[in-house]
């Protein structure tokens, strides 16, 4: 194998722990948690959800749920602190795209919409 993986003898060792770590925490999501991270989306409205988790708003993928669209990658990131021991996964940290986000609430059964939303 890589023996500077196994060694940290890298500096960018952290880096691919960190990245593992979110891919890890990103399969944790739970239909529950996606579900309480909407409700709070609902009670704030979005703009104040955005700005209180410091996500920007969705440019290619939301969430559909009931009739409304969500900012899929903000959801995402907020469910995770209704998880056992969780807390907000920050924007930075992971991929609202096809391979991150919208990819974990697909396998969660949610509905995900790519492409602006018409007004």
């Amino acid at each position: 194998p890589l023996p500077w993986l196994m060694k940290g003898k890298r500096g960018n060792d952290s880096a691919i722990m960190q990245i593992t770590e979110v891919q890890m925490s990103l399969k944790k999501l739970t239909t529950t948690a996606v579900r309480q991270a909407i409700a709070e989306f609902d009670r704030l409205g979005r703009e104040k959800f955005l700005d209180r988790y410091g996500f920007a708003e969705a440019r290619e993928y939301f969430l559909m749920h009931k009739g409304r669209a969500y900012d899929s990658k903000a959801i995402v990131g907020v469910a995770h602190k209704f998880l056992p021991n969780g807390r907000v996964l920050p924007a930075q940290k992971f991929s609202g795209g096809i391979s991150g986000a919208a990819a974990e609430l697909e396998k969660l059964g949610f509905v995900v919409q790519a492409g602006s939303l018409a007004a």
